[in-house]
């Protein structure tokens, strides 16, 4: 009789833990940080990052927002198939900038949640 018991618990909680995949895109980036490193003020820079969707429906990036003029990025337009990889490419003008520079990028899309990707640069007047 223990065994029986114990045969319809684990059975039960295989059940319950069995369950259809859901239906979502997921974001993997190679990196979620870079460093410009040392600019002069003035130096315009850019870097691509490899995005992924490791989900299983198209991704779609609806916007981008950065922190301030800065930043400009280019971002795919066109879904990003289960499986496949895109690129986005972040445009830092380091121009009337001097110091520490950190800033923060957020990718919008139909992913479960917003992911932010943060850049650096230690600006130069001289």
């Amino acid at each position: 009789m223990k065994y029986i018991v114990l045969s319809l618990f684990v059975c039960l909680s295989y059940w319950s833990t069995a369950q259809e995949p859901i239906d979502q895109a997921i974001i993997e980036l190679d990196r979620n940080e870079f460093d410009f490193g040392e600019l002069h003020q003035g130096d315009k820079k850019s870097h691509a990052f490899t995005i992924r969707n490791t989900g299983n429906i198209p991704l779609i990036i609806s916007d981008v927002h950065t922190q301030c003029g800065c930043t400009a990025v280019e971002f795919p337009e066109d879904p990003i198939m289960p499986g496949k990889s895109s690129e986005l490419v972040i445009l830092y003008d380091s121009s009337n900038k001097v110091g520490i520079q950190r800033k923060v990028v957020t990718i919008i899309s139909n992913a479960s949640e917003d992911v932010k990707i943060r850049i650096l640069a230690q600006v130069y007047t001289e």
